[in-house]
């Protein structure tokens, strides 16, 4: 009755959202990264800020229009006095009064639009380029809960295959026992052997669930516990090529100081512009006119800021400091994805040498097994020698799946180090 109520438990466990099973690839898992990770929409918000600042850097060449108006008041004002009998002593009003509206348009920036621009362009690469650098990171710890799965799906399907051996070989001791062949404690060892199986599979069957919900709430989807996880097929190509995202990160930064020296430069050049004023006050343009009045002023002036000049050779300075600093952060991080690139090649290699041992060790193992069943079968041996046995080949064969596990995630983690593609399922 107790076995039966456990194998009900485990496969409720696995069927516990849905009676369909669905199958699953490492890739479909990764298209769904790329769609529903929350990190993800900041590309579309840091393109529409691009457009927002492109709009802006736009409006320098408007047109550029001010109202302004004063009342003043003069303690003193310029007078003319009597110097000839025909003419009359003139004295101004100390109140003045002005309304005015301005208009500027720009012909020549020196150059600062445009480098803003250039600067806004770079800004926004980057930030877009730093959000598939955090995602790249994401795929690593898909990688390691897609694998956990992975080997619990295999480490069940042993310990399946261990527990019909043991069920097979308790009911022939049982059998023994009832014709007073074999000792009752030979059939209570192998039940016990059987219970601590389906302990260890209940413990697996939960742990593979509870990482099934963790990839699925890091997919935002719901996942089918009953799914089949498939294996990735990876294949590799050895080269010295090196895509990574925080690479391309850093060359795009590295262009970022290169547009803001740019701008340093367009900071030291005139500026030119067209500009009028139209107004009504008194007086108008006419000083000798205590009169209100229209009037209006238009030209062509030139400005430059030649105190620019001081912070200038600092501020390339500080711009070639802060490149050098990339440069040097982006070779140090390339050094340390070699590094890992050298590690996840000899880890290949090691895994594809431990695999062919283990197919050895199991057909040797698998041998003795069975002479010890044979022998559990005709006395000779205990229940206790025969699960020594049947406990090694368990072992051989968690270690081939471990190690088999352990090649394609290599693989993987190559690919992942080298920043390339994978389009496998």
């Amino acid at each position: 009755m107790k076995k039966i109520m456990t194998w009900c438990f485990s496969i409720l466990l696995l069927q516990g959202y849905s009676q369909a099973v669905d199958t699953i690839s490492i890739g479909a898992c990764y298209a769904e990264l790329l769609k529903n990770y929350p990190i993800n929409a900041q590309k579309a918000l840091y393109e529409e800020s691009a457009v927002i600042r492109n709009r802006k850097n736009n409006t320098s060449w408007y047109p550029q229009l001010s109202v302004s108006a004063q009342a003043t008041y003069q303690s003193d004002v310029t007078s003319i006095p009597q110097i000839m009998p025909f003419l009359t002593a003139m004295e101004f009003d100390k109140d003045q009064y002005k309304m005015a509206v301005d208009i500027s348009q720009t012909l020549w920036d020196g150059g600062t639009t445009k480098a803003l621009r250039n600067i806004d362009r770079a800004v926004t690469a980057s930030g877009i380029q730093s959000v598939d650098a955090e995602l790249y990171k994401v795929k690593e710890q898909l990688n390691k809960l897609y694998f956990n799965i992975m080997f619990a799906d295999k480490t069940e399907a042993v310990a399946l295959s261990v527990m019909e051996s043991l069920t097979e070989k308790h009911r022939m001791v049982e059998s023994a026992v009832r014709h007073n062949v074999r000792l009752q404690s030979d059939a209570d060892l192998l039940k016990a052997e059987i219970l601590k199986t389906e302990q260890q599979i209940i413990d697996i069957q939960t742990g593979k669930i509870s990482a099934i919900q963790m990839l699925g709430e890091l997919l935002d989807t719901n996942i089918n516990p009953a799914s089949v996880f498939l294996e990735p097929d990876v294949q590799i190509t050895l080269n010295e090529s090196i895509t990574r995202p925080e690479l391309t990160l850093f060359d795009l930064r590295i262009q970022e100081t290169e547009a803001s020296s740019q701008l340093i430069n367009a900071r030291l050049m005139p500026r030119f512009n067209l500009f009028g004023q139209a107004g009504y006050g008194k007086p108008g343009l006419n000083m000798l006119s205590d009169e209100f009045d229209f009037y209006y002023i238009a030209g062509a002036r030139i400005s430059w800021n030649l105190s620019a000049f001081y912070n200038t050779s600092h501020d390339r300075e500080l711009n070639c400091i802060a490149k050098d600093m990339l440069k040097t952060q982006r070779e140090a991080v390339e050094k340390n994805i070699r590094i890992g690139i050298h590690k996840e090649i000899g880890d290949i290699n090691k895994y594809m040498l431990l695999i062919e041992k283990d197919n050895e060790i199991i057909a040797l193992l698998e041998n003795v097994e069975n002479t010890a069943a044979s022998q559990l079968a005709n006395g000779t041996i205990n229940a206790a020698d025969y699960i020594i046995e049947i406990n090694r080949v368990k072992q051989a064969r968690l270690n081939m799946e471990l190690h088999r596990l352990q090649l394609l995630m290599s693989k993987l983690n190559y690919i992942y180090a080298k920043g390339m593609v994978y389009n496998g399922r």
